[in-house]
């Protein structure tokens, strides 16, 4: 019988450095893709945020306008020195003014700056129909309604706008 001795042979060395400097490289890609995909939606994600503060900034601002002139009407007398004296298509912008302790509102002409907002109030003459005595869409000067005033509010910035339109009437008479 015949004895067969395998003969083993001294392993092999292999060399990797290549290989791994690949593959490090390779990492270092995949990781930076990674990362930046992270910092754009980071980065999207703060400009919505600050649109819709900007936004909710605006709303705010044009609800007290409107508020304000609801104020202003409830405060003074329409014919007087309230809403029924007011020139129509102009602007105005609310002020709180405060005398003897007490504060009201009151309505100066122009346009108010606050930050990058512009705020400003028009009041518009408004007409009634006739034979049902709604409101007209557009304003017809045979049936004006002098106890009705039409009043828009609008808070813009940038190009960008918020509008707020009411009706108020002389509810004292």
């Amino acid at each position: 019988m015949a004895i067969i001795k395998k003969i083993q042979s001294a392993p092999r060395v292999i060399n990797n450095k290549g290989v791994t400097l690949v593959e490090v490289m390779v990492a270092i890609f995949v990781i930076s893709v990674a990362l930046i995909s992270l910092l754009n939606v980071a980065s999207v994600s703060v400009g919505i945020l600050n649109n819709v503060r900007q936004s909710d900034r605006a709303n705010l601002m044009v609800k007290e306008a409107q508020e304000a002139v609801r104020s202003f009407r409830n405060n003074t007398t329409w014919d007087t020195d309230g809403l029924g004296i007011l020139s129509v298509g102009v602007n105005y912008y609310p002020e709180l003014v405060t005398l003897n302790g007490s504060s009201d509102w009151n309505l100066n002409l122009g346009s108010e700056l606050v930050g990058n907002f512009t705020r400003t109030i028009v009041i518009e003459n408004v007409s009634r129909n006739s034979i049902f005595d709604d409101i007209d869409e557009v304003y017809v000067a045979l049936n004006d309604d002098p106890e009705t005033k039409k009043v828009i509010a609008n808070v813009s910035w940038g190009n960008k706008e918020v509008e707020l339109i009411t009706y108020l009437t002389n509810w004292k008479q």
